[in-house]
């Protein structure tokens, strides 16, 4: 079952960009240069989107930048956000499936 804004997209006919619009919509200001815009699924109307910035992930990336994976693991480790968690969980998974995966096709012939 679709989520409820999702068929409320459909039923209006909002499948994209080429249909005026979607779960993004390209605006013309009055400039006529385009804006980028979000629906807001809470309310239904869109929005200008919001740039999200998750500095534990910028300082990660630095410290990869510099060769310093074990400071962006602890960066990862250390920081108790829900954003933080959510790229635990997923790294955990994807490493425990990269481990199976390393002994299905490297242990046989």
């Amino acid at each position: 079952m679709l989520p409820e804004f999702v068929q409320k997209l459909i039923e209006q006919k909002k499948l994209g960009r080429k249909s005026g619009g979607g779960l993004y919509q390209r605006v013309k200001n009055e400039n006529e240069l385009y804006r980028q815009t979000v629906l807001d699924i809470n309310t239904g109307l869109y929005r200008d989107v919001i740039p999200y910035v998750f500095s534990f992930a910028d300082k990660m990336k630095k410290y990869i930048a510099e060769g310093d994976n074990q400071k962006a693991f602890e960066r990862l480790v250390l920081n108790h956000s829900l954003e933080a968690e959510i790229c635990r969980y997923f790294l955990l998974n994807y490493i425990v499936y990269s481990l199976y995966a390393t002994k299905e096709v490297g242990y046989t012939i």
